[in-house]
Formats: structure tokens, sequence, C-alpha cells
């Protein structure tokens, strides 16, 4: 379970970064979304 706990982050984290328009549910973002993915990052590469 964690290992694809992991893998669903790296996956989303990956669409996030491919697209930051959007959110990991697709849904459009507005300009201020960009602050919200770069304070996602930091997480993810210690969860990593």
């Amino acid at each position: 379970p964690d290992g694809r706990f992991l893998g669903a982050i790296s996956q989303t984290t990956l669409l996030k970064f491919l697209d930051p328009s959007t959110d990991p549910h697709g849904n459009p973002l507005p300009p201020p979304a960009a602050a919200s993915d770069a304070a996602d990052a930091p997480t993810v590469a210690v969860a990593a």
C-alpha cells in the first residue's frame, strides 16, 4: 500500500509539473496556485 501511495504522489507531482495550470484533479487553477505547487515540492521530495 505504501509503495502504491508514493507512486500516486509521484505521478500526481509529475502531472502538476507538466501542467502547472491544473490541480491534481485536472481542474484549472488561478495563477497564485504556483505558490502551492512550490510548497508541495519539498514535502514530496522528503517523502520520496
